[in-house]
């Protein structure tokens, strides 16, 4: 009976100390994978002026002011804004309409965002095809604009694959009254948004600092230290309102992190879990072959 416990203890642990192997290696691939660009020197943080008891226009003034002093800093190499914080689970989501040679509805939502100009070379994401938004792409239609997009490679993969995807047109929503009306201007390479675990079709649009009196996540791409660039940017919100709160603020290599919590859970646990299981089983074939 001894010998068949033991025998049952030897195999659950193979089990757990196999699983823990398998946890380990899946945190290992995604940390080596990463999110699809450069999180080195790269520093986010988000507010939401709105929530804080400011007007739309004044919220629209706050934004301007805090990235036209980022921008100006020393300690800045880049600077962007997003609507939606990247590689924290949230998203905004939408089916589309796509518009080329047919019209095709998409079979699952996408994942949107707005960001200003300079957003993908902030990150150091990479543009496979076409080009990058640009303060022309901000202009209204009636002042001489046009209405763009840029696309992730997984979006052409899926609903593209044969076609040239610049210049086909795309519109938010499902529905026969939707008008593809907006022009898709580049491709980008896959890039992480929800989360690096995750690959998900995904579609840009243009949108000025001002423009995210809602709520903006600011992406600053940093020169020497991210310590002295926290204390730099500090300093100019403090300036720009002492009382504002910051909703978050740290470095994309800690987002990165905190986004495979998950999985660096499960690593630890079942790594935890599987000593254990190998402590008493050797504690168990000790007692048999006392015994």
């Amino acid at each position: 009976l001894r010998r068949a416990i033991v025998t049952a203890q030897i195999a659950f642990t193979l089990i757990l100390v196999v699983a823990a192997g398998l946890f380990i290696r899946t945190l290992s691939a995604l940390l080596a994978r990463g999110p699809g660009f450069d999180t080195s020197s790269l520093i986010s943080f988000g507010i939401h002026p709105l929530r804080n008891g400011y007007s739309p226009s004044e919220a629209t003034r706050l934004v301007r002011r805090i990235h036209d002093e980022i921008r100006a800093s020393r300690s800045t190499q880049a600077s962007a804004v997003a609507r939606i914080q990247l590689l924290m689970g949230g998203s905004w989501n939408n089916p589309m309409t796509i518009q080329t040679s047919q019209r095709i509805i998409t079979d699952r939502v996408i994942h949107l965002n707005a960001v200003s100009p300079g957003f993908f070379a902030t990150l150091g994401a990479r543009m496979v095809v076409g080009r990058d938004f640009d303060e022309r792409d901000l202009l209204p239609v009636r002042e001489g604009g046009q209405r763009v997009a840029i696309v992730n490679e997984a979006f052409v993969k899926r609903y593209l694959d044969g076609r040239s995807p610049l210049g086909a047109r795309i519109g938010i929503g499902s529905g026969p009254d939707v008008k593809p009306d907006v022009e898709v201007i580049g491709v980008l390479a896959n890039i992480s948004y929800r989360g690096v675990r995750e690959e998900w079709e995904q579609a840009y649009f243009p949108n000025s600092p001002q423009g995210f009196y809602e709520g903006a996540n600011f992406y600053v791409r940093v020169q020497g230290t991210p310590k002295a660039a926290f204390e730099s940017i500090r300093t100019i919100l403090q300036n720009a309102d002492p009382t504002l709160p910051i909703a978050y603020f740290r470095t994309l290599d800690e987002q990165v992190s905190r986004s495979l919590n998950t999985e660096r859970m499960l690593a630890t646990l079942s790594g935890s879990f599987g000593t254990l299981a190998l402590l008493l089983s050797l504690v168990g074939l000790y007692g048999v072959m006392s015994f």
